[in-house]
């Protein structure tokens, strides 16, 4: 089967919430097996400290979000189906003002998809669609706006340092294959490229081209980093420059094996089978800072027709701390021992949502 880029751009966009745990056995770096401890409940990993329902009215409700930044007493929820910035007061889940709108000019918005607090009075938005890089202060003002050249779907902020983290496909110029490219980029915060690092493995299959867009977050050191085509996640030490590759995945976890990419089935047409294949699998998608030491990785399914996630919790060391059962509950970000989530449920009823979790608690912290 023969993919050509429109088609792996369309099903990357089409399925950015879907992906493919396989494991690759051509990563550069030291590899770690690690052991699994056994799935527990939700609420006996993650305990709910905080739960408002976010008001976003009827004109402009509250649709699928991936990311959030609370500054001061705000929520700054990243809605891609608006498209636009909610800001809710964090007390009462009042809906203070939207920032951006539709569209492909200054401060427009076709897919927000991540964002990360710049400091106390600001925060930067990432949009896939666009393919820019957008600094707003909380009063809703664009500061600036850059350019990211390629598809890029993660961004964060590299602590203690007016430094962004960029993930993606990121070329000036057209390439046949990201192969041996680097997939995280540093930038200052006017985007000029400072670094990068983590190279693309070689994919051998075609899907797993489908499936390679990359998610990454900033933990103490190390920037921790995954594909939807893999399990296993990437730990690069800035200070030292030092690699390592964990494999995350709870006891509910089945390995991968890809499916023949000259096969559809009858009745259906080449992308509703990726989607559908895809949704019948176990899919590591979203990574969240928990503390310095300290992240989340979300893998989601489907169950029937409602989609459900799980979580590894872990640490920079590559050990997991603790795995839970599945969850209605998307978490979305976090920060100082806090994760956050945005819900929007059957009733179309939003909630955002803090839970504490303490890494001590489980008895690997040392």
């Amino acid at each position: 089967m023969r993919v050509s880029k429109r088609t792996v751009l369309g099903l990357s966009c089409a399925l950015v919430l879907l992906g493919a745990c396989g494991k690759d056995s051509n990563q550069p770096g030291e590899k770690l097996e690690v052991g699994q401890p056994a799935a527990a409940p939700f609420d006996s990993i993650f305990h709910l400290t905080k739960e408002i329902q976010l008001r976003a009215g009827r004109e402009n409700p509250l649709g699928n979000s991936e990311d959030l930044v609370v500054l001061g007493g705000r929520i700054f929820v990243v809605d891609f189906t608006g498209p636009d910035i909610k800001v809710f007061d964090r007390a009462a889940g009042r809906l203070i003002t939207t920032i951006g709108r539709a569209g492909n000019g200054p401060g427009e918005f076709r897919v927000p998809e991540s964002a990360t607090a710049v400091d106390a009075r600001s925060f930067a938005v990432l949009d896939r669609a666009r393919r820019i890089v957008s600094i707003w202060d909380t009063t809703g003002t664009l500061e600036r706006e850059w350019p990211v050249l390629g598809t890029a779907t993660a961004i964060d902020l590299v602590p203690g340092a007016d430094r962004l983290i960029v993930a993606g496909k990121l070329s000036p110029t057209r390439v046949k294959s990201y192969e041996g490219l680097p997939g995280i980029h540093e930038f200052d915060l006017d985007g000029n490229e400072l670094a990068s690092y983590r190279n693309f493995p070689p994919m051998p299959h075609p899907w797993q081209v489908i499936f390679s867009a990359l998610f990454a977050t900033a933990v103490g050191p190390y920037v921790v980093s995954g594909t939807m085509n893999s399990n296993e996640l990437h730990l690069y030490n800035r200070g030292t420059g030092e690699e390592r590759w964990v494999t995350i995945a709870g006891p509910w976890y089945t390995p991968l094996d890809w499916p023949d990419p000259d096969y559809v089935p009858a009745g259906m047409n080449r992308v509703q089978w990726v989607g559908k294949w895809a949704k019948m699998q176990k899919l590591a998608v979203k990574l969240v800072t928990l503390d310095p030491g300290h992240y989340v990785t979300r893998f989601q399914t489907y169950d029937d027709d409602n989609l459900v996630f799980y979580y590894v919790v872990a640490d920079i060391a590559g050990r997991e701390l603790a795995t839970s059962d599945s969850s209605p509950i998307k978490l979305v970000a976090g920060g100082d021992g806090v994760v956050q989530a945005v819900t929007v449920d059957s009733t179309g009823t939003a909630w955002y949502r803090e839970y504490s979790v303490d890494p001590a608690h489980f008895g690997l912290d040392d």
